[in-house]
């Protein structure tokens, strides 16, 4: 449509056109197909908000030089230039279905819902319904500059900011590398860049249009809306490429929905990937669903599909299916790999303390879900403004008091769960507030909440002290927890014939004999004593001394890389029959030492009264 159309545009005629080729029918005549022809028809006769004055006032506001500074050096090695002002009109503007890209929205509220829509897939004796799963064909490569430009006309984007929009858009040039060498230079003629920053949002505009047009049609005609989905007029769900389409299984709003998706893909240059695009039925008719197959060109997907990297089916995932979520974080820290089958070193309800705690504060996926999903608990309790609420508000709450609601029985098992974090989260809220944190629900504040009362040791000072090497503190983490494979206890489990030190072969190798008794590790701290000028440091002495001053770090350093080096002449020994004399030991762990100091440091003789660390020869 062009501009001088616009005047003298008719409404009346605009629905009768979109009547023909939507649905290939006339308005009262819906028995005689008319022509299959699509148009493209102005979103600016579509309902939704447009652009107001605030959004043209903060779009057009003068960029300073210090804002222009700012955003340039805050970009990271990696990345192209952004924050754009354009991601703070797109939530007032964008249809809440749209979870891609828009400020405060997320992913989580499409997974939820199409959850709860495919509830009932697997159960027989249902009303007829049906979901699309559309994935569009390079989608960001093949979208059309002119529709773009047409987009931001139509939601009322200032002039001057499509000027500079599209100025950024149709600027694209390439060349193609061959063996490190650049050749040729061509300019193009559609598509978005991926890794531009506002391209998202571009994209996220063009995608408003499908939104708008599938509202046009099925307000205007009879359409039939997917169970659950007729109060909240829902029929889609998009996150950037990703779409689902939804509604009763009855041939005219599949075909309505279709029609929509066909004018939109004709305007904007965007097309479904017929190998990934699925439908799923339940409860139509098999000559129905062959026909409807026949005529989309839908291959007839199976359950459980992945949405969005979440697999989605009808009845509750299953132990097996979540089990190696749980698994790998725990192999990796053993194994460096998902796949470990052996004893773990260290209990995982020790790994999981905070390290004040003597653990390695890696948080507990157990706990951590459990805080997690107490965000959705939260949104419900501040009625916030999304897409999910008013979902779960319309088919589950209702008007019931959501601090002692109960789910019914034949709600889903997400829904169920959602419920059982808000009941052992009810008593850290007061009137539906967040009692616990002065500044609301976080889940970091769930998370130390639902976390065991902590006791603080003395020792992790110790371990997680900044002059220390990481394979040192890990080592000596290690140790303080006696986790390590020692001879006594690898004999217990079976896989070791007996149980005589590695280092010094006349007496049991535990964690306690290898550090402290033994021969070979008592000439290691006998060498190290001398060369630092006092006796060599244990935990308890460390302790027992002041905290903060450079002798206190340079003995910690000296204690964790004796711990480290003690494990590694032990294991080379088990591994390659080498063992190093205690002298070399000694000398390895003062270079290590120096090393360290002298980072930490820079030029000892600047630091005032560290004459002590020059009689060490660290100069």
């Amino acid at each position: 449509m062009t501009k001088s159309d616009k005047c003298s545009f008719d409404c009346g005629a605009l629905v009768t056109r979109l009547a023909k080729n939507l649905l290939g029918y006339e308005p009262g005549a819906i028995d005689r197909p008319m022509s299959t022809e699509v148009p493209y028809f102005d979103i600016a006769y579509m309902k939704g908000p447009f652009c107001n004055e605030g959004h043209i006032a903060s779009l057009l506001t003068p960029v300073t030089k210090e804002e222009i500074k700012g955003v340039v050096f805050a970009i990271p090695k990696d990345k192209a230039p952004g924050p754009d002002g354009l991601a703070l009109v797109l939530p007032d503007i964008i249809h809440e279905n749209q979870g891609a890209f828009i400020k405060g929205r997320s992913i989580i509220e499409n997974v939820l819902i199409c959850q709860d829509i495919v509830h009932l897939y697997a159960r027989k004796a249902v009303t007829p319904r049906c979901l699309f799963k559309i994935d569009l064909q390079k989608a960001y490569d093949t979208i059309e500059w002119d529709f773009v430009e047409q987009m931001l006309q139509g939601l009322k984007f200032p002039s001057h900011f499509i000027q500079l929009v599209m100025q950024c858009v149709r600027s694209t040039s390439f060349t193609l590398s061959l063996n490190g060498s650049n050749f040729g230079y061509f300019k193009g003629q559609r598509g978005l860049r991926q890794g531009d920053p506002i391209s998202p949002l571009l994209f996220t505009i063009c995608m408003e249009y499908l939104s708008r047009l599938i509202k046009f049609a099925t307000d205007r005609w009879p359409f039939q809306y997917h169970p659950l989905c007729k109060n909240l007029k829902l029929t889609h769900l998009m996150f950037a490429d990703d779409l689902l389409l939804f509604c009763k299984g009855k041939s005219q709003s599949i075909w309505l929905l279709m029609r929509a998706f066909s004018s939109f893909s004709k305007a904007s240059g965007l097309a479904m990937n017929n190998a990934k695009s699925e439908i799923f039925f339940n409860g139509v008719a098999e000559d129905i669903k062959e026909g409807i197959k026949m005529v989309t060109g839908f291959k007839e997907g199976t359950m459980p599909f992945r949405y969005l990297g979440v697999p989605i089916k009808a009845g509750r995932l299953t132990k097996s299916e979540c089990k190696v979520l749980f698994l790998k974080k725990w192999n990796y820290l053993w194994d460096g790999s998902s796949e470990y089958h052996r004893v773990p070193m260290v209990a995982w309800d020790k790994v999981t303390l905070p390290k004040k705690g003597g653990g390695l504060g890696i948080r507990r996926a157990d706990t951590w879900n459990i805080a997690t999903v107490g965000k959705l608990v939260d949104w419900i309790y501040c009625k916030a403004d999304r897409l999910w609420i008013k979902w779960v508000s319309d088919v589950y709450i209702k008007e019931k008091d959501w601090s002692c609601y109960t789910p019914p029985a034949d709600a889903t098992w997400v829904w169920k769960n959602i419920c059982k974090v808000k009941d052992k989260l009810k008593t850290g809220y007061t009137n539906g507030s967040w009692t616990v944190s002065p500044k609301g629900y976080s889940i970091r504040s769930g998370y130390d909440w639902l976390a065991p009362d902590l006791v603080p040791l003395d020792w992790p000072a110790i371990v997680w002290n900044n002059w220390n090497i990481p394979k040192h503190s890990m080592t000596t983490w290690l140790r303080m927890h006696e986790g390590m494979n020692v001879k006594s206890k690898l004999m217990r489990y079976g896989c070791c014939p007996d149980d005589l030190c590695l280092l010094y072969q006349l007496q049991s190798e535990t964690v306690e004999h290898l550090f402290t008794s033994c021969v070979y590790a008592t000439k290691v701290q006998s060498c190290l004593a001398k060369w630092y000028g006092g006796g060599f440091p244990t935990v308890t002495g460390l302790l027992a001394t002041q905290k903060d001053s450079i002798q206190w770090k340079v003995r910690v350093a000296m204690f964790n890389a004796f711990t480290y080096s003690i494990w590694y002449q032990r294991n080379n020994a088990r591994v390659n029959d080498v063992l190093l004399r205690p002298e070399l030991v000694a000398a390895r762990i003062e270079e290590e030492v120096k090393r360290r100091v002298k980072v930490k440091c820079g030029s000892v003789a600047d630091q005032p009264g560290c004459g002590w660390l020059q009689n060490m020869g660290m100069n």
